[in-house]
């Protein structure tokens, strides 16, 4: 059974070590950069945003980072460990995330997701997320990036 619980800093090094094995599943903000080290984690995107880790038997499997400003908010990340993929994890970190937005005002969101990355774009669909653009090269490797934008209706 996958637990949803808010990250803590002590999570960071088991986060890092999903963001380095799971680079097509990052959204990511910068499509130049590598992964986030546990370092930028515990002292930059757990400072400034809200996060959660989805846990397995005690064991961080997944992630999900987010920030937000007044009634907006930017998906930053998410991560599951390939062990645990099409097993509800990132799922599960969706929804938390959603239910935290609506209960604090939040009446929109943003995020990039490489073009090539289907499944994470389904889910997303099946949220309620839709395709608003498309940042031409945003990754490193050259590929594009979808910006969806999800919105209380």
């Amino acid at each position: 059974m996958t637990v949803v619980r808010p990250a803590t800093p002590a999570d960071a090094n088991a986060m890092a070590f999903i963001e380095a094995n799971n680079e097509i599943m990052r959204v990511g903000v910068d499509g130049a950069r590598p992964p986030w080290s546990a370092a930028a984690i515990r002292t930059t995107l757990l400072a400034r945003g809200r996060a959660w880790v989805a846990l397995v038997d005690d064991a961080v499997v997944g992630h999900i980072i987010t920030q937000s400003v007044d009634d907006e908010a930017e998906l930053l990340a998410v991560g599951v460990a390939p062990e645990a993929r099409r097993r509800g994890v990132a799922r599960a970190l969706l929804s938390t995330a959603h239910a935290a937005w609506v209960a604090a005002g939040v009446r929109s969101a943003t995020l990039e997701v490489r073009v090539g990355n289907g499944p994470a774009i389904s889910l997303y669909r099946a949220f309620g997320w839709f395709a608003a653009g498309v940042r031409r090269g945003y990754y490193a490797d050259g590929e594009d990036a979808i910006v969806m934008r999800w919105e209380i209706g």
